[in-house]
């Protein structure tokens, strides 16, 4: 750098054009409106504004061990920024666990939890987790919850397109 501050490149961002696939010439945007200029969100924060994660809750059948979010569809990943589950059983102790379901196997993605019987109950898992199509969190419990009483499950999660970045939490 000089001593004035500047790196003495004074080259456009070309690559920008190329990226955004711009092939056409274009009016600059302060030219239409002095106050108007262009924002490209290129570490991926925007997708991170809570109003824009879809919320998923999902009530158990009564005395059922396990309960499942819906399954990540084709054509996206899915984001879970938050996950929790829990139950509505004030007699039994339940050791509630969170899995992720891919090709039939599952694999544990928070500590099973012993939870007593104060309601409400709930548990979660600690950083976001990134589904594949076809897979899907699962909450199991041992033992089943009594038959009044059932799992409950939430999530808030962001769907991407293949290639979207986000920047990690």
């Amino acid at each position: 750098m000089s001593e004035t501050g500047h790196s003495g490149i004074n080259r456009p961002f070309s690559w920008l054009k190329k990226i955004l696939q711009i092939t056409e010439k274009t009016v600059a945007p302060d030219s239409l409106l002095p106050n108007v200029r262009t924002a490209v969100d290129l570490f991926g924060w925007e997708r991170y504004d809570l109003g824009n994660p879809v919320a998923e809750a999902v009530t158990g059948v009564a005395a059922s061990d396990n309960i499942n979010l819906a399954t990540v569809p084709e054509g996206v990943l899915r984001y879970y920024l938050h996950v929790s589950c829990g139950h509505d059983d004030a007699l039994n102790l339940l050791n509630l666990c969170l899995q992720v379901v891919t090709d039939g196997q599952t694999v544990a993605v928070a500590p099973a939890f012993l939870l007593m019987n104060e309601l409400p109950i709930s548990t979660g898992i600690s950083r976001p987790i990134l589904l594949r199509p076809g897979e899907f969190l699962r909450c199991r419990s041992a033992p089943a919850p009594a038959g009044a009483a059932t799992l409950i499950m939430s999530a808030s999660f962001i769907d991407l397109e293949p290639g979207e970045y986000i920047a990690p939490l």
